[in-house]
């Protein structure tokens, strides 16, 4: 019998009508009406709702008669525009003809009830009966509600009824997974009871005109349950009515239409997150008084990005964006009033009738507690390891510890013996390094700053290795007041044990091997790439080379790619076998003891005693084991492996542990009933035969495999490293980007692979975003030569000479410097044997197994992009510079250093890979060739070791001594402070002036203006360098105007004028330069990384005593030191950055400047006044005069405001490029995420949210 509407249909007399809302799909449906069929009180008629929007009723009524339901009892109603329970309900009954508004079949002393079920909600037998026979006890009850249980384990609670706190959160009083024990039956009147099993009274339904149409399926059946309360009806839960919930609602395997999906392989609620969080903030506005709705609306979306903030600190990604689009909800203030409305219509009762009813913040502090506690002790009891496990961690951490400890003392000694005693001798220059003097603040102001505050200033693009000076500063105490060139020397001495400990930890992702991350922690430690970079003041590409290890290490945690140490019990799968036995058998206990051991570690099969480590964090339990490999891959005929034995690239075991063998098959001793009485076995005495000793005794076991746990924090992680790399050497951008590029084709279709490769973009992303305006500079100035920006190494231009193109495959950056005590071609050849061994075995590798044939490659791969980018980078000019021994300008191409440092990690990954496993297929074959070369193999790679130390040690002493010539280590402390007290005092606020250096030369007269104490590394700028070089290549003669720009060619011509004896009006041409201070340093100054010829010093020092204009003020260390007299009047404070000028050129008044920017307060005085700051104009630059906008105008390369006659007030002064603030906030926020994803934490609970 099938009915569509109430004009089709004759309702039967029912006093309790069960209602069914579900697909025809649905995998518990039938489960359920079977359940509904089997009720000892048998509802008089079932409904039946069809969701989805195709209905099938016909299959619905077929599915209901197989159950058990009498098809004359059913009525099916198809309901395909049902977006929730509550709507599909009211449809059901209005279309069926049972609608309690329009059936007039009851005789009004009888009341009848509505049951609601849900598709995956399956009653107990005795459900319907204990709940009518609890509502017959009082006609105040209305609604009755069941003990909610776990639909696969009957025996989990899920409620007991529900209770609320003020602000709308859920609590049932009920912790996770907790049994049901009876404890909670005392329970009666509650707050609510869910719409699963619900026993409503059909007056009341049509009174309420059921849940709220905006709700479903979370908290409707609450709102029902509230109103119901304050209509003045009891609500209660009936625990001896038990249902079993599926709840596929909550874990969000249905589709809109309300279909079923597919069977739920694991719990995941955070696919209904949405809904329920949308839920949650529809019934806040509803239900709180009408003068609390703004409040409750903004601390809505306040919290927003709190929690999307939170969701990212937690992993979950996917949450994040889901709290802003549940703030949806406030875009539907009908749907709230006509909650509010429907809520107001049937309220008898005040709200405060409630409280008693509602759970406080004590008891949900408590049972969030205790779910903390019970996930404490799970975690605990999951991991608590034998004694056997423990004894073997402790040995297996003392040998990793012993072996660090090693590693870094070797390393410690030999950076201080090398580089400490030049470190810490005072502010270092030389090579690619000068000083930075300048405090932690001002390090952050240049490092954010779009104006190059370097000579009179150049617009250019942020430089991001400044943003590293400063994070530098801050973790060694700059906040705290701890110098600059304290934080330099604690880097350059701290570098090689960093670049150890750093090559420890990404080796291990490839080998558990103490003794191989032991080696490959020095060679990257003592890598041609760091030491020529310690040695050229290179710190870009010494701070890439130290976060290279981390990228790595991030990259395949993320991927889950990397090895783990395991701990296995010796006890696990093993059974007692006698040697005897073992061998009669054909199998060697050894043998045997292996396979145990390989199916123990094979991946897909059962490991219960297998404790691998925690999902982002380093592995600490079993660290430094050595390596034994379990078994080779063992194939059968037809090609396919044999999963019994385990592939070399996946399991290694280090530590013995008990022989098994497989003896002949018998019984388990829990199916002795299987045997015949004539089989049963042999009890053999113990004492029958002579007594054979077991080969060992039982120890555990550690063994190593992948993990195949990926990481989305060690992404972020991974990401932070990549970007303080690509800080320090823009050219690992591009290369790391096409290396993520190939690793990601590289690993196919891998079906072991734990997860999939999108989160690489999390590794790329931030430091595009970091090193955006670099990116778009080169860009926009593409045409110009520009993109070399991308090659360019930060710091002082600095060329080196890059030798033979196959340096580049040995990781060496350039030619290697000649051994001191060796002549011809054996100093020049000694230097290359370290490296010469790491190629050497990292092609070897090439040749191993199949089984490691895909790290290698990959390994390889890098290698071929560290070659490529190494090859490009000494090919491109991007600078105009010094070179090592000489003081003439010379192009400069880019460095190698960063693309080497590629090449070595490629071939420390490939040995890793290949080594990785040897000791224990040694172990496998008879003695030959193979041990004796292996042995061999160790002896010279160690031997390489031990020679590129010494050779650097000794050439290092070599020239600090003065026995051999400086180059190897080009840095050197500052001889003398470069500015006198007199240039520092005109330096500070508010003048902010600028002190002129002339150092004559054999080549010319070398020119340089100071905005701090001697030349800074935070005024070098590659983009500065760069442009010079261009407008040097664009010139079809050097001695052309068009090689420099007017305010260089206005302060070339005045220096011209000065070594001539020419300058007529030399103190206001260097006063519109805010020079106040002529200095010439002195004949052993290397501040200006020039030496003085002294004959031509000394006529220079003649020429300007003879200037007018040019006070001499004094000589000392310094050097010989003049005072800008602009005239009568003037004093040292009339020379500034910014001042305020009058039609005739007076000087009206000073405007502090502090960095870039400059602001003061300026009277009325004077007529035609204009703001004239001493920088080159450039059309960013911005001014106001008490918050009102002054007009630019020309004054020729200065940048200049016309103020407006009677202005008075605050004059401000900054440069602001159109995009530099959205790329602070857009970098800002990328970190910030990023930072969030990479810390180590725990996802929260989702179900009370």
């Amino acid at each position: 019998m099938k009915a569509t509407a109430a004009q089709t249909h004759s309702a039967p007399t029912w006093n309790t009508l069960a209602i069914v809302v579900g697909a025809a799909d649905s995998p518990y449906l039938p489960t359920t009406l079977a359940a509904l069929a089997a009720q000892t009180a048998a509802p008089e008629h079932v409904l039946i709702a069809a969701l989805g929007q195709q209905p099938r009723e016909s299959e619905l009524r077929q599915i209901a008669t197989e159950a058990g339901l009498s098809p004359e009892d059913i009525t099916v109603v198809p309901a395909p525009g049902a977006r929730t329970f509550g709507a599909a309900v009211r449809r059901a009954l209005t279309e069926s003809g049972f609608d309690p508004v329009t059936d007039g079949t009851a005789d009004g002393r009888t009341r009848r009830w509505l049951w609601l079920l849900h598709d995956d909600s399956a009653p107990e037998p005795v459900a319907l009966a204990e709940l009518l026979g609890a509502v017959e006890g009082s006609r105040a009850i209305a609604i009755a509600g069941v003990k909610q249980v776990d639909w696969d384990a009957p025996d989990r609670l899920i409620s007991v009824g529900i209770s609320a706190t003020f602000d709308g959160q859920r609590f049932t009083g009920i912790e996770d997974g907790e049994i049901d024990q009876g404890q909670h039956d005392a329970r009666e009147d509650v707050y609510a009871v869910g719409t699963a099993g619900m026993l409503i009274d059909a007056t009341l339904w049509r009174a309420l005109r059921g849940p709220d149409p905006a709700l479903g399926p979370f908290l409707d059946g609450r709102d029902l349950c509230r109103r119901a309360r304050l209509a003045g009806h009891r609500v209660v839960v009936v625990p001896r009515a038990v249902v079993r919930h599926a709840r596929s609602g909550y874990f969000g395997l249905r589709e809109v239409d309300g279909s079923r999906t597919e069977e739920p392989r694991a719990q995941e609620p955070r696919r209904s997150f949405r809904a329920r969080r949308r839920a949650i903030l529809h019934v806040r506005l509803t239900q709180v008084p009408a003068v609390l709705m703004p409040l409750v609306a903004i601390a809505a979306i306040v919290a927003a990005p709190v929690r999307a903030i939170w969701r990212v600190a937690t992993k979950e990604l996917e949450l994040a964006g889901e709290e802003f689009i549940a703030l949806g909800v406030l875009g539907h203030p009908r749907a709230i009033s006509a909650a509010r409305r429907r809520g107001g219509a049937t309220r008898k009762l005040p709200y405060r009738r409630l409280r008693p009813l509602q759970a406080s913040w004590w008891e949900v502090w408590r049972l969030r507690r205790d779910r903390r506690r019970q996930a404490v002790a799970e975690r605990r009891a999951a991991r608590a390891p034998s004694e056997l496990e423990m004894a073997e961690r402790a040995a297996v951490a003392l040998r990793r510890r012993l072996t660090l400890g090693t590693v870094l003392v070797v390393v410690v000694a030999l950076s201080l013996l090398t580089m400490a005693p030049v470190a810490f001798s005072g502010a270092l220059t030389g090579g690619a390094l000068l000083p930075v003097d300048g405090t932690f603040a001002q390090v952050w102001d240049a490092a954010l700053a779009s104006w190059i505050g370097t000579g009179d200033g150049h617009p250019g693009p942020p430089d991001p290795f400044l943003g590293l000076l400063g994070l530098l500063s801050l973790v060694t105490g700059g906040p705290l007041g701890t110098p600059m060139r304290i934080s330099i020397a604690a880097l350059l001495v701290a570098a090689m044990p960093l670049a150890a400990l750093g090559g420890w930890f990404a080796a291990g992702t490839a080998s558990r091997s103490v003794l191989l991350r032991a080696w490959a922690a020095l060679a990257w430690a003592l890598g041609p790439p760091l030491l020529l970079a310690l040695g050229h003041g290179r710190l870009g590409a010494v701070i890439a080379h130290l976060a290279l290890p981390f990228v790595a290490l991030g990259v395949m945690r993320a991927l889950g790619l990397d090895r783990r140490d395991v701990v296995i019990s010796g006890m696990v799968g093993a059974q007692r076998v006698s040697p005897r036995s073992s061998e009669r058998d054909g199998v060697l206990s050894g043998e045997a003891k292996r396979a145990r051991l390989a199916a123990l570690a094979d991946p897909e099969v059962a490991d219960p005693g297998a404790e691998p480590a925690d999902d982002g964090g380093p592995v600490t339990e079993a660290d430094g084991a050595e390596d034994i490999t379990a078994t080779e891959r063992a194939s059968a005929p037809d090609g396919s492996t044999d999963r019994s034995a385990t592939a070399e690239d996946d399991v290694e075991v280090t530590s013995e542990a008990s022989p098994v063998a497989d003896g002949p098959a018998r019984p388990s001793t829990s199916r002795l009933d299987d045997w015949d009485s004539d089989d049963l076995p042999v009890i053999v005495s113990n004492t029958s035969g002579d007594y054979v000793p077991d080969d060992e005794p039982e120890a555990a076991t550690v063994i190593t495999r992948t993990s195949n746990v990926g990481s989305l924090g060690a992404a972020a992680a991974a990401g932070l490293a990549f970007t303080i790399a690509c800080a320090g050497a823009p050219v690992l951008l591009p290369a790391g980007i096409l290396a993520l590029a190939l690793l990601a084709l590289a690993l196919g279709r891998r079906k072991r692979l734990a997860v999939g490769r999108k989160r690489l973009v999390f590794v790329a992303l931030p430091a595009l975003v970091v090193l955006g305006p670099l990116l778009s500079h080169a860009l926009a100035t593409a045409g110009d030569g520009g993109w070399r920006l991308i090659f360019a190494d930060p710091g002082v231009p600095f060329a080196s000479d890059p030798g033979p193109a196959w340096l580049t495959l040995l990781a060496w950056p350039a030619s290697p410097t000649s051994v001191p005590f060796l002549d011809g071609t054996a100093a020049t050849v000694l230097p290359l044997i370290a490296s010469g061994t790491v190629l050497a075995a990292a092609v070897l590798a090439l040749f191993r197994g199949a089984g490691r044939a895909r790290a290698i490659r990959i390994a390889w791969l890098l290698v071929a992009v560290g070659v490529l980018s190494a090859a490009v980078s000494v090919r491109v000019p991007v600078a105009i510079g010094r070179a090592l021994g000489t003081d003439t300008d010379v192009v400069v191409q880019g460095w190698a250093g960063p693309g080497t440092s590629l090449v070595l990690l490629g071939l420390l990954a490939a040995t890793l890979a290949a080594a990785d496993g040897l000791k224990g297929s040694l172990g496998q074959v008879s003695f030959g060739w193979r041990q004796p070369a292996a042995v061999a193999a160790t002896v010279i790679v160690v031997a390489g070791l031990v020679c590129s130390a010494t050779l650097w040690t000794t050439r290092v002493l070599a020239e600090r001594s003065g026995a051999e010539p400086a180059g190897l280590v080009q840095v050197a402390a500052r001889t003398a402070e470069p500015v006198p007290a007199l240039g520092l005092e005109v330096q500070r606020p508010p003048q902010g002036a600028r002190v002129l250096a002339l150092t004559p030369t054999e080549s010319g007269l070398d020119a340089q203006l100071w905005r701090g104490d001697g030349p800074q590394l935070t005024e070098t700028a590659t983009a500065v360098a760069l442009g010079g070089l261009v407008r040097v290549e664009s010139a079809d003669d050097l001695a052309a105007p068009e090689v420099l720009d007017a305010a260089d060619a206005d302060l070339g011509g005045l220096v011209a004028a000065l070594a001539t004896g020419t300058a007529t009006d030399a103190a206001t041409a260097l006063a519109t330069h805010a020079v106040a201070v002529v200095v010439v340093p002195a004949v052993d100054a290397n501040a200006s990384g020039v030496l003085a010829d002294p004959t031509e010093r000394s006529r220079l020092i003649a020429l300007l005593d003879s200037v007018r204009g040019l006070d001499r003020v004094t000589e000392n260390d310094s050097g010989v030191i003049w005072r800008v007299n602009l005239g009568d009047g003037s004093t040292d404070a009339s020379i500034a950055r910014a001042q305020v000028t009058d039609t005739t050129g007076a000087v009206l008044a000073i405007v502090p400047s502090t960095g870039v920017t400059a602001a003061g307060r300026i009277t009325a005085d004077g007529s035609g006044r204009t703001l004239v700051l001493a920088e080159r104009a450039d059309p960013s630059w911005r001014a106001w005069v008490g918050g009102q906008p002054l007009r630019s105008v020309d004054a020729g390369w200065r940048q200049a405001f016309s103020i407006p006659d009677g202005a008075v007030g605050t004059i401000e002064v900054r440069y602001e490029h159109a995009l530099h603030m959205p790329w602070r906030v857009v970098t800002i926020v990328v970190l910030a995420l990023t930072v969030l994803l990479a810390l180590p934490t725990r996802r929260r609970r989702l179900e009370d949210t």
